[in-house]
C-alpha cells in the first residue's frame, strides 16, 4: 500500500473491531453524506470521487471474506510481506513481496494461498450474533413518514365517519340527490360540510338546494 492509498477503515470512519451491523451503519452514513445528488454543484466532483471510494470500501468490508484478507493484508503491509509456507519444503518458508491491496487480493483469489483461519485472527468479529444483527435504529425521517402514514389514515377514517354521519341525517330524497350527482363534488364541498359547517346546516342548504331544482 502506497502512502496515498486511504485505509479502508478510515474511509467509512468505523475501526477493526467494527461488527458487520457496525460496518452497515456506518456505510449507509458515509454514502449519504458523499452522495453526488446531496452536494453542492461545485462539490460534486470530490462527492463523486467519495462516493466511489465508499462503495469500494464497503466491498471489502462488507464481505466477511474479503475483510478477513483485508485485516490480513493490514497486518503484513508494514512488514513489507507476507510469509507463507514452502510447498515444495514444509519446513521452510516464503515472503511474497506485498506492494498493494489489490495485488495482495489476487494472492487469494488465484487460490495459491490458504483461505482458513491464520494465527492471530479474531474470527468472532466477522460473524452476526445476537444484538449485532439488527440493523440500525430508525432514524427521525423514517419515524416522520411512518407517523405522517398513521396520520394519514386517522384522518381518512374521521372523515369516513363524519361522512356517515352526514349521509344518515338526510332525508331519502337528498341521499338519491348526493348519490346522482352530489358524490363526485365530494372533493370540492367536504372543506364546507365536513369541517366548518354542523350536519344540520348542511342538510337545511341541501334541502333549499333540491326545491329551487324542483322549482
Amino acid at each position: 500500500m502506497t502512502d496515498r492509498e486511504a485505509d479502508f477503515y478510515d474511509i467509512l470512519a468505523t475501526f477493526p473491531n467494527a461488527t458487520p451491523s457496525q460496518i452497515r451503519q456506518c456505510y449507509r452514513k458515509a454514502a449519504l453524506r458523499w452522495h453526488p445528488d446531496k452536494v453542492h454543484p461545485e462539490d460534486k466532483a470530490l462527492a463523486e470521487k467519495r462516493f466511489q471510494e465508499v462503495a469500494q470500501a464497503y466491498e471489502v468490508l462488507g464481505n466477511s471474506q474479503q475483510r478477513r484478507i483485508y485485516d490480513l493484508y493490514l497486518r503484513c503491509r508494514p512488514m513489507g510481506f507476507l510469509e507463507v509456507g514452502d510447498p515444495e519444503d514444509p519446513t521452510a518458508r516464503l515472503q511474497v513481496p506485498v506492494k498493494d491491496w489489490p495485488g495482495f487480493a489476487r494472492l487469494f483469489s488465484s487460490g495459491n494461498l490458504q483461505s482458513g483461519p491464520w494465527p492471530g485472527e479474531d474470527s468472532s468479529r466477522y460473524e452476526e450474533s445476537g444484538a449485532d444483527g439488527v440493523d440500525a435504529p430508525i432514524s427521525a425521517l423514517e419515524w416522520l413518514l411512518a407517523g405522517g402514514f398513521v396520520l394519514g389514515l386517522w384522518c381518512f377514517a374521521a372523515w369516513r365517519h363524519s361522512h356517515h354521519v352526514w349521509l344518515k341525517e338526510m332525508p331519502a330524497s337528498i341521499y338519491r340527490m348526493h348519490t346522482d350527482w352530489a358524490a363526485p363534488m365530494g372533493l370540492l364541498m367536504a372543506p364546507l360540510f365536513f369541517g366548518s359547517v354542523p350536519f344540520p346546516e348542511a342538510v337545511e342548504w341541501m334541502n333549499a338546494a333540491l326545491e329551487s331544482v324542483d322549482a
